[in-house]
């Protein structure tokens, strides 16, 4: 089964939010990329950096062949300061995660309450300043 991941700008917090809640299928995930390359780019023209939420707790690990491709497709975004905040309950996907390239921080959470807080907390405000 496979879910296009879709993603939207929060306005009242200048957060990019993508909603993964399955596997995707590469056609998706090509799809997908352009519009949330666009949102990251709202986000950090407000922040100086792009806050981004990816809410996929129940998401497996991908397969071999479509996490190469995805990582390859997120290079494309080199050229952004994204700030990225994960929630995600498997070990073996954060294991896979981390191993895509980043341009700026990534953190793991459990909660979207959390991962929110650590995107507008202190230490976000003091690298804005």
């Amino acid at each position: 089964m496979s879910s296009v991941p879709t993603a939207y700008y929060d306005d009242s917090t200048g957060i990019v939010h993508t909603v993964a809640s399955r596997l995707a299928t590469i056609k998706e995930f090509d799809a997908y990329m352009p519009q949330v390359t666009e949102l990251l780019a709202r986000s950090q023209a407000r922040h100086g950096c792009a806050l981004h939420l990816v809410e996929a707790s129940d998401n497996p690990i991908q397969e071999k062949s479509a996490f190469a491709h995805m990582s390859d497709a997120t290079k494309a975004q080199a050229h952004l300061s994204v700030r990225c905040a994960v929630v995600l309950s498997s070990a073996l996907a954060r294991m896979q995660i981390r191993r895509m390239p980043q341009s700026a921080e990534r953190e793991f959470f459990g909660s979207v309450a959390e991962a929110t807080t650590w995107l507008l907390g202190p230490q976000h405000r003091a690298a804005l300043a």
